[in-house]
This record gives C-alpha cells, structure tokens and sequence, in this order.
C-alpha cells in the first residue's frame, strides 16, 4: 500500500486475520475432533485439549488488535479515517468484539484449567481416597 504508516499498522493483514484466522481454526479443529472419532482415540484425548485453542486464538487475536489500535498514530489514523473509512471502523469494531470474546476466553480458559488440573491432581475427598459419589 501506498500509504507510510501501513507498514506499521497492520490494519489491512489484521482485518483480514480476524476473519480468517477463527474460521479456519474452527474447521480445522472439527476436522480434528472427526479423525479421533474415526480412529477411536477420541477417548484418549480430554476434551479439554480440542476446546482449548479457540479460546487462546481470541485472547491472542485481542491482544493483537489492542496492541495495534494503541500504537496507531494519529497521522494514521486519519490516512485511514480520510481514504478507507469503513477499513477503520471494521478494526475497531473487531478489536472490540474480540476483546469481549476474550474476556469470555480468559474465563474458558481457565475453567479449563481447574478441569485439567482436578482431573491428574486430586483435590480435596478424592485426594483422601474416598470413590466418586456421583451418579
């Protein structure tokens, strides 16, 4: 582009990464979880480890984006503002909503977490050796 600060902002590759990027980690996660179930194995997976990259990949997407939107000048911001409008406003709009989406993904992810570590490291009535009263 022939823009200065385009090299610096990265608006145009975040745009197109944010709706790339979740899309295909979708798929590709789907096409994942499918060939465990072929091969039987999907037992010896916990789930936790398919469900988890998701959420990192919006925490990071976030991260990104608000890293990005914080460093923009102000020169840029207005080359932006003057020449590709709805360029900006898709940016800020995707950083806002991935920063919500990764709100809920601090919270996944450390769900997760207590899922993993409850199940390898026993807490509490389990760690005392009484059986699983749960029907």
């Amino acid at each position: 582009m022939d823009c200065e600060c385009a090299e610096d902002s990265w608006v145009w590759l975040y745009g197109l990464l944010a709706l790339v990027i979740p899309t295909a980690l979708g798929t590709i996660m789907g096409c994942i979880k499918a060939g465990l179930q072929l091969a039987k194995v999907d037992d010896k997976v916990p789930p936790v480890f398919i469900s988890l990259p998701p959420p990192i990949t919006m925490i990071t997407l976030a991260i990104l984006g608000i890293i990005l939107w914080a460093d923009m000048e102000d020169t840029c911001t207005d080359f932006y503002g003057e020449n590709h409008m709805q360029l900006l406003v898709l940016f800020r709009i995707q950083v806002i909503l991935l920063g919500i989406a990764a709100i809920f993904g601090f919270i996944t992810v450390f769900a997760q977490a207590m899922v993993l570590v409850q199940q390898y490291v026993p807490i509490g009535d389990k760690a005392e050796g009484s059986e699983d009263k749960r029907v």
